[in-house]
């Protein structure tokens, strides 16, 4: 896994696929956005199927992931292998995230190699392709040495034996297909025709619990933002004080009102909605929506062993899969 992402849908991925492919076996002349990307499971899944593809998040941590799958430079393992060799200083990262902070996120070594990456990626000598791919490399290798359960609201008390190995660049394969990443709130790039088609095919995995993940990854978050030369945080976990975004489908009083918006008024003629049985919205609240506005819909369930993490819960669930068509 490129990131120890909850909500990922890399195992899930492939049976996703093959449900999809069975509906529309088409899928060679249209285009495909995954709106919600995450970490791009489902879209680096489905790219062998589709004629182009368009991932988005709104999180920066996990737009460099997405970057480094679908817009790749040639030379990667030559770039990373480089900068395995950065100094190690003490920045941001460090004085923010680090034993050295008394916040355990990251051992004080393994936070100084993050820095020092950090401040080799300000160099000109990267083309903006080549810091992009390894601003994805330095997220997705310091998660492997992240002293957390799985999310960031909470540090471990000790490291575990994971976190106190040195952090080192690892290449991030790409994608069978480039495609065009964007940073864009979901509500209003699914229903903006310079990006969405009548034949793009819209996915959409949207947050379906209480959990907003800026309150969940922000260090890695600051990780991304290489040019930051100091944080503003606050509290025992060193949470920014500017916030972080909150999407509308992590509470009761809007998940409706935004899964309708995408619905009512996207240019696509094909959506695919992935979403818990254990949800904020209901199986019958998202059946109303579609008739509502005018889609035909099936729906088709895939029990999954839940994301390891959650051990206080029952370790199955069922994913809704509902497949659309505008009439």
């Amino acid at each position: 896994m490129v990131l120890n992402y909850i909500g990922s849908k890399k195992t899930l991925a492939p049976r996703l696929v093959l449900e999809i492919v069975k509906v529309w076996p088409d899928l060679e002349t249209w285009a495909f956005c995954d709106a919600f990307a995450g970490t791009g499971a489902v879209a680096v899944a489905i790219a062998p199927h589709v004629n182009s593809i368009l991932v988005n998040d709104w999180e920066p941590f996990t737009q460099s992931i997405l970057k480094a799958q679908f817009t790749p430079p040639p030379n990667t393992l030559a770039l990373v292998d480089a900068l395995n060799q950065a100094t190690p200083t003490t920045g941001a990262i460090t004085l923010t995230y680090s034993e050295a902070a008394g916040r355990l996120f990251f051992t004080t070594l393994n936070a100084q190699r993050i820095d020092g990456i950090r401040e080799a990626l300000r160099s000109n000598a990267y083309t903006e392709e080549e810091r992009n791919y390894l601003t994805g490399v330095l997220v997705s290798s310091a998660d492997s040495v992240a002293n957390v359960a799985s999310v960031y609201g909470a540090y471990l008390k000790n490291f575990k034996s994971s976190s106190e190995n040195l952090l080192t660049l690892k290449v991030i394969a790409p994608a069978v297909k480039r495609g065009q990443v964007t940073n864009m709130d979901a509500q209003l790039l699914t229903v903006d025709p310079n990006f969405i088609k009548p034949t793009t095919l819209l996915y959409l995995d949207p947050p379906y619990n209480q959990r907003q993940y800026g309150a969940n990854y922000f260090p890695l978050n600051a990780i991304a933002d290489i040019n930051a030369d100091t944080l503003d945080v606050a509290g025992i976990t060193g949470i920014p004080t500017a916030g972080y975004k909150k999407s509308g489908f992590c509470s009761k009083k809007t998940a409706a009102e935004n899964l309708t918006h995408i619905v009512k008024n996207t240019p696509a003629l094909r959506i695919v909605l992935s979403y818990n049985n254990e949800g904020i919205l209901s199986h019958d609240e998202i059946v109303d929506i579609f008739r509502n506005n005018n889609w035909i819909h099936r729906r088709i369930q895939i029990p999954y062993k839940r994301f390891a993490s959650q051990k206080d819960l029952d370790p199955d669930t069922v994913e809704y899969l509902f497949i659309a068509n505008r009439v």
